[in-house]
């Protein structure tokens, strides 16, 4: 409930600030640092943080307003005496973003991800809905609604706000966060958009 919440503030107070901008693009190529915090239960231990990098990219389907999407993100932590953990997640998917405005446009998602840490993997499937806009000639912002459902853990639900500062039309520098029941998700990076 937390999250719809969250959402529903969001699209207040980023809608109302939509202003002529360069057109939205789903074809960009994505690179940069991300921290994956797991908020573990006090019976389990303390929270564990991967510090690592992320590459991502999307591809639109023509003017349809269909595009395909992918990430891989990769951690480590240090779990004593020089030793490592590693913490990688791959997501393949296909969105759909609806105009409601020339520079705004609402964004429906499903997608597979796969989890790999120590010996365990997991794979899930995500549902995401949300709004993307560009405010002025240099910000972009998204806030998007997950709902993750897989075998270990249940069914999760995170929120994602996320925004880009264009350099120029190409490049841009993005940062974003996604928090949710049990982990959350810290990246900042830099955007080729074409």
């Amino acid at each position: 409930m937390k999250s719809v919440l969250l959402l529903a503030t969001s699209l207040v107070a980023v809608v109302p600030c939509i202003a002529s901008a360069e057109e939205l693009s789903h074809n960009y190529v994505e690179a940069g640092v991300s921290r994956l915090h797991d908020n573990l239960p006090s019976w389990v231990g303390t929270d564990n943080n991967y510090d690592g990098g992320y590459l991502k990219g999307s591809a639109a389907f023509g003017t349809s307003g269909f595009y395909g999407f992918g990430m891989y993100r990769q951690g480590t932590r240090d779990v004593g005496s020089g030793d490592e953990v590693d913490n990688t997640t791959s997501q393949f998917g296909v969105g759909y973003g609806y105009r409601i405005a020339p520079r705004v446009e609402l964004i429906g998602e499903g997608s597979y991800l796969r989890n790999d840490e120590w010996a365990y993997t997991s794979d899930t499937w995500r549902a995401s809905a949300g709004v993307r806009g560009a405010m002025g000639d240099h910000v972009e912002g998204w806030a998007k609604a997950h709902y993750t459902d897989g075998s270990f853990g249940g069914s999760r639900y995170s929120l994602e706000v996320g925004g880009q500062y264009k350099l120029t039309d190409t490049w841009g520098i993005t940062a974003g966060v996604e928090a949710g029941d049990d982990r959350d998700v810290y990246t900042v990076g830099m955007r080729a958009s074409f």
